[in-house]
């Protein structure tokens, strides 16, 4: 028989989504939860800030109190076993593994080459958990337009030939779910499809400071005009056009960035910089 190497799991599994599983299960412990369920795993994405999947539930109106509802109605540890379970780490339950699960086969099926944040939202969403939604019925907007703006940001997601050994990372979410007997993997999903407009990740996560709405707000710079022309002489070039800024915090990067984005707005840049984002 294969040994089971977790660690193999994990290395697919990105720095944020390693973060998340982690503090999912820290939770459970501080609860004294006997499981670990999709609502500490949308509690643990909610504190993984800068994560794709963090930004995706904040924009969608999700709020803390409302996942902490949910948990304070999850089964305790009994007391004669609460000393003994600070010891060890509380397992995923049913749902949080086949969400688990579900996100490694959303990642296999776009040939990704690493398991996200957002795979494992998506999977958590197309569970059929009583909790999950309870949430996705408070999104703003509807479920279809996170399932949406998820879609494509996965649709944007470099790809690659294949996510290698798939049957053995599959088989290792039993060690990490700390239960046993083989999985038999879920179907692929069917995954929403609209013709309306989708943003890109840039436009997800970014500002355009060069749209005209955003651009006449931008305060007049003062005292930067030297470096804002430094940057649009090194952008004109055909080559070695890359202009890069460092500084300390607070002496100006920001206000040359925005300088330059308000002369793009009010045309005062060379040809070559017309229209441009």
């Amino acid at each position: 028989m294969k040994e089971i190497n977790p660690e193999h799991l994990l290395d697919r599994f990105s720095t944020h989504l390693r973060n998340v599983v982690a503090k999912s299960m820290a939770l459970a412990t501080s609860l004294k939860h006997e499981l670990v369920s999709p609502v500490h795993l949308l509690m643990a994405i909610l504190e993984e800030e800068g994560s794709v999947a963090h930004e995706i539930l904040k924009n969608a109106g999700t709020e803390k109190k409302d996942l902490l509802a949910l948990l304070k109605n999850k089964p305790r540890l009994k007391k004669d076993v609460e000393k003994i379970a600070t010891m060890t780490i509380p397992e995923l339950d049913a749902r949080a593994k086949q969400a688990l699960e579900k996100s490694i086969m959303i990642a296999y099926e776009r040939s990704h080459n690493h398991v996200g944040t957002e795979h494992l939202l998506l999977g958590i969403i197309n569970n059929r958990d009583e909790d999950v939604t309870i949430i996705t019925k408070k999104f703003k907007g509807t479920k279809k337009i996170v399932m949406d703006e998820i879609e494509n940001i996965l649709t944007s997601t470099s790809r690659f030939p294949k996510v290698e050994e798939m049957s053995d990372m599959m088989s290792q979410i039993d060690d990490i779910a700390g239960q046993t007997g083989p999985i038999t993997p879920p179907p692929p999903m069917p995954l929403p499809k609209t013709s309306r407009h989708q943003p890109s990740g840039l436009e997800l996560f970014t500002t355009n400071l060069t749209d005209k709405s955003i651009g006449e707000k931008i305060d007049p710079v003062i005292g930067r005009e030297k470096e804002i022309e430094r940057v649009i002489n090194i952008l004109s070039r055909r080559t070695k056009n890359n202009p890069v800024l460092v500084g300390e915090p607070g002496v100006g990067k920001t206000a040359i960035v925005e300088g330059l984005a308000k002369r793009i707005c009010e045309g005062k840049v060379p040809d070559v910089l017309k229209n441009k984002k």
